[in-house]
C-alpha cells in the first residue's frame, strides 16, 4: 500500500477515537472560554505572561521580532518551526513514546489554556476585530495537535488492546503505532504549514486594528510606522491604593515611543518623566517641585505618543490615587 493509502487506512480502522479526541479537545477549548467569562482576571494575567514569552530576550523572542517586522514569510517560518518542533515533537510525540498517556493530557491542558486566552475578547488588548479572525488559526492549528494527540493515543491503545492492529504481541503493535505515528507526522505538517501562513498574514495584519483604529493611525504597534528596529514590551502589574510604580526605558532623541495603559476601570495617572524629574517625584509625588515629559489623568484606556528632546533614560510612571487598587496592562514600543 502506498502512503496515503496507508494514512487513509488508519484514520478509517480509528475513526471512533479521532472523533471522541477531537471533541476532548474543542470541548476544552470551550470550558476554557466559559471560566474566561468567570475569571477575567485570570485571563488577563494569561495573556500578559504569553506575552512576555514572545518579548524581546525570551526564549521565543525570535517569533516576536518575526511578527513585529511585518516580514510575514519569516513570521509564518518562525510560527511552523515553534508550533512543529516546540509545540508538536517535544511537547507531545516524543514524551508520548514514553508515556503513551502524556499527549491527552499536554493537549487538554493546551486546548484550555487557548480557551481561557483566546476566544473571549478583551476590550483595548484583545478586540473582536483580533480575535474573530484568529478563531480559524485556533480551528487549524488545533486540528494539527489533534492529529499528533490521535497518534500518540494509539500507541496506548496498542499496549492495552494489540487486537486492534491484528497482532497477539503488545510490542509489536506498539511498534507498528510507532511507525503509524511517523505517518501520521505529515498531515501534522501540513496543518500546520497552512496554519502558520494564515495565522502570520493574520495576526500582521489585524493587529494594526487594535482598538478598533487601523493600522498606522493612533494605535499600530505592528505597522510601519515602527519597523523591524523597534522595541517592544508589554507587561501587567497592580497598583495598590496611593502607590505609585514606574519602568525604564532608554530611547534616543527624535524616536518615536508609543504608550497604551488599559486598566480594570480604575483610572489611573500615566505620566512619561526624566531622570531629575523621577527623583524628585520619588521623594515628593505631591509637591509640585516635578514636571512631566507627558501626562494623562485618569486613565483607564489610553494610547499616547511621545517624541524624547534627547537621548536617555526615561520612565513610565502610573499612579494611583483613587479608592480601589488598579490592575493594568502597559505596552510601549519604540524606535531604536
Amino acid at each position: 500500500m502506498g502512503l496515503f493509502s496507508d494514512i487513509k487506512d488508519i484514520f478509517k480502522r480509528d475513526l471512533k477515537l479521532f472523533v471522541i479526541i477531537n471533541i476532548i479537545y474543542f470541548g476544552t477549548v470551550i470550558l476554557g472560554a466559559v471560566i474566561a467569562l468567570a475569571m477575567p482576571d485570570l485571563q488577563m494575567s494569561l495573556i500578559m505572561a504569553a506575552g512576555q514569552t514572545f518579548g524581546s530576550g525570551s526564549p521565543l523572542g525570535g517569533v516576536g521580532e518575526a511578527y513585529l517586522s511585518g516580514n510575514i514569510p519569516m513570521a509564518a517560518l518562525y510560527t511552523f518551526i515553534t508550533n512543529f518542533f516546540l509545540g508538536t515533537l517535544a511537547a507531545l510525540t516524543i514524551p508520548s513514546l514514553i508515556l503513551p498517556f502524556w499527549a491527552v493530557l499536554m493537549g487538554a491542558y493546551r486546548a484550555l489554556l487557548w480557551g481561557i486566552m483566546l476566544i473571549i475578547p478583551v476590550p483595548g488588548v484583545l478586540p473582536l476585530s483580533t480575535v474573530v479572525p484568529h478563531y480559524l488559526t485556533i480551528l487549524l492549528e488545533g486540528e494539527a495537535y489533534i492529529v499528533a494527540i490521535f497518534a500518540c493515543t494509539r500507541g496506548l491503545v496498542a499496549l492495552i488492546r494489540p487486537k486492534n492492529f491484528g497482532m497477539d504481541s503488545r510490542l509489536k503493535a506498539y511498534w507498528q503505532s510507532i511507525k503509524d505515528n511517523g505517518k501520521l507526522l505529515l498531515i501534522v505538517i501540513a496543518l500546520l504549514a497552512v496554519a502558520a501562513v494564515y495565522e502570520a498574514w493574520e495576526v500582521t495584519f489585524f493587529a494594526g486594528l487594535a482598538g478598533g483604529v487601523v493600522a498606522g493611525g493612533q494605535f499600530g504597534f505592528y505597522d510601519e510606522e515602527f519597523g523591524p528596529d523597534s522595541s517592544y514590551s508589554n507587561w501587567t502589574q497592580n497598583i495598590l491604593v496611593n502607590t505609585s510604580e514606574w519602568s525604564s526605558f532608554n530611547v534616543g532623541a527624535g524616536k518615536l515611543m508609543r504608550t497604551q495603559v488599559v486598566t480594570n476601570g480604575t483610572p489611573v495617572d500615566v505620566m512619561i518623566l526624566d531622570r531629575g524629574n523621577l527623583t524628585a517625584f520619588s521623594a515628593s509625588p505631591d509637591s509640585g517641585g516635578w514636571s512631566a515629559c507627558v501626562m494623562k489623568k485618569d486613565a483607564v484606556n489610553e494610547t499616547f505618543d511621545f517624541i524624547p528632546p534627547q537621548d536617555g533614560t526615561y520612565w513610565v510612571v502610573m499612579r494611583n490615587t483613587g479608592e480601589k487598587d488598579a490592575k493594568i496592562h502597559m505596552q510601549v514600543r519604540y524606535k531604536r
